[in-house]
């Protein structure tokens, strides 16, 4: 059975990759923008940037992730993620569903029907998109990188304020008319290369969005509850 393997900071393995790597990124925080000041540019970007996907809220987007051995060597995955209000996200891939319900994560493999519930770890992986796209950076530090006004990205470094992070050096790449992320670039402590590709949002209704947060529909499958 497919299972989450936390990292000290934001790593997420699925099925059916060698590697089982699939977002190192699936989530970085939650409706916060605190600690930052406007005299930095990078800071009112990432502002701008949360604004653009919580006012849209519910909303759905497609991903893509490639983790690269190296240049001639590496991995894609491609999936779906939603968010709503109250902290709920949800991220579905070829034979996975994962949902935060805002209290609890259920994982549901559909081969083996079987659903694990358990809390979610504010370090794991499940956190990082959400956290990229809602707007908490404080464990982090940005600079925007030189670019030309005539760029369609802007192109902004994060690194983290404490040194011994998973993660050695992250690149957000935000379009410059709709500030909406792109894509994202990150070198983890082995130098390592992973790129996630994000498509533009769509906003869901709120009915769909509450029949995909249901989860109730799990009910007749197998659960291995791990709630405290």
């Amino acid at each position: 059975m497919l299972k989450l393997i936390n990292f000290p900071l934001p790593v997420v393995w699925v099925k059916n990759m060698a590697s089982k790597q699939i977002i190192i990124f699936l989530l970085i925080t939650i409706y916060c923008v605190n600690g930052r000041t406007t005299e930095n540019p990078a800071n009112g970007l990432l502002e701008q940037l949360s604004s653009c996907y919580l006012k849209i809220i519910p909303f759905k987007l497609n991903f893509e992730l490639i983790n690269y051995r190296d240049p001639e060597n590496y991995q894609a995955l491609t999936g779906t993620y939603y968010m709503a209000n109250g902290n709920q996200f949800r991220v579905d891939f070829a034979e996975q569903e994962i949902i935060f319900d805002g209290q609890w994560l259920w994982s549901y493999d559909q081969t083996n029907k079987q659903v694990v519930v358990e809390t979610l770890d504010p370090h794991s992986s499940l956190t990082f998109i959400f956290n990229l796209l809602s707007g908490n950076y404080q464990s982090f530090k940005a600079e925007v990188a030189k670019s030309s006004k005539k760029d369609s990205l802007i192109v902004v470094e994060l690194q983290t304020v404490d040194e011994n992070q998973y993660f050695k050096k992250i690149h957000l790449m935000i379009e410059r008319t709709s500030t909406q992320l792109k894509a994202v670039v990150y070198y983890d402590f082995q130098n390592q290369k992973t790129e996630l590709r994000l498509a533009k949002p769509e906003k869901i209704e709120s009915a769909a969005a509450a029949t995909l947060f249901d989860t109730q529909q799990f009910g007749s499958e197998e659960i291995i509850d791990l709630r405290p």
